[in-house]
């Protein structure tokens, strides 16, 4: 009773939304649901009782609207993680129609305020996990298209705030896998967007040398632009670090496999490869099991036809694609 009901189930929704999204980034989706989809109902529920409440109804017209607003427009980020999870748990119909949504009313937002920085970047971010969807359910052509749309804002989100770093890593997010699925789809100059990623990559990481996620994302760009050693010497040291959770080694797998194919062939790329299973063997011994990933991600393209490769993943999940 110390705090109104739209209140607690908001903070309640919160707070399983961390869970959630911790279990999602640990490759764990179906238990990144149970905690997901509660926090979608409560947050729905929550609007329904802020609608009701006696004490809100007493509020200024303009305070209960920007709290409506905010109500309304977190509920949109729980549709996403709902909608993330559903799909990475190999639950297609249920993820398309939250991700479609999510994905179509930023971009309706941002049409309705092209100068507006935060939707700028929710609808570049959002066009991305939209994109990605597509392109693990087998639509690489429409997935190209949503990033292609979505790279025509890069520029503008860079300007908004040169020296920040959340607009500055969704640019470089979105200029990567534009990058990846021009190559994957052979259309287009899959370099250019590459180049600039890396080069963003670089000075976030210089700017914050002991900052892990820059270094792992600055570690994918290198091994996607063909610099074999320095993505192994970054792959290299974290590995040695005590206890690396599985969104680490997951990204250092990606980078090792694609470090790979700058080895040409025979053991060299074998031994590299060899280096991204066990990066793969130790995720897995760690609770890592999303089988779509695996099954979807272009990095990991490399494994593809490896027995160990193929094993891993039957013994994750049998999931339909």
């Amino acid at each position: 009773g110390l705090l109104p009901v739209y209140l607690t189930r908001t903070l309640l929704a919160d707070t399983h939304t961390d869970l959630g999204a911790t279990r999602y980034r640990l490759g764990d989706p179906q238990q990144a649901l149970t905690h997901l989809e509660l926090a979608l109902s409560l947050r729905q529920q929550a609007i329904r009782d802020f609608e009701l409440d006696t004490e809100v109804a007493t509020w200024p017209d303009e305070d209960k609207s920007a709290e409506r607003d905010y109500l309304l427009s977190d509920l949109q980020f729980k549709k996403l993680g709902t909608g993330a999870a559903f799909f990475r748990a190999g639950r297609f119909s249920d993820a398309e129609p939250l991700l479609k949504e999510v994905y179509s009313q930023s971009r309706t937002a941002l049409d309705a305020d092209p100068s507006n920085p935060r939707l700028r970047n929710d609808y570049v971010g959002e066009a991305g996990l939209w994109a990605e969807f597509l392109g693990f359910s087998g639509r690489g052509e429409e997935a190209l298209a949503v990033l292609e749309l979505a790279g025509k804002h890069i520029d503008q989100l860079l300007a908004d705030d040169p020296a920040g770093v959340t607009f500055r890593r969704t640019a470089s997010v979105a200029l990567y896998r534009l990058s990846q699925w021009r190559k994957e789809l052979q259309q287009g100059d899959a370099d250019a967007p590459l180049s600039q990623c890396l080069e963003i990559r670089q000075t976030l990481a210089s700017n914050e040398p002991h900052n892990d996620r820059r270094q792992l994302d600055l570690m994918l760009a290198l091994a996607r632009s063909g610099r074999a050693d320095e993505t192994i010497a970054i792959a290299e040291r974290y590995l040695k670090s005590p206890n690396p959770d599985t969104e680490m080694l997951i990204e250092i797998a990606r980078s090792l496999a694609q470090a790979s194919l700058a080895e040409g062939s025979g053991s060299p790329r074998t031994s590299i490869q060899a280096q991204a299973m066990n990066a793969l063997q130790l995720a897995r011994q760690e609770g890592f099991r999303d089988a779509v990933f695996l099954n979807g991600e272009p990095d990991l393209k490399p494994l593809n036809e490896l027995t160990e490769f193929k094993e891993l993943i039957a013994g994750i999940a049998d999931v339909k694609l």
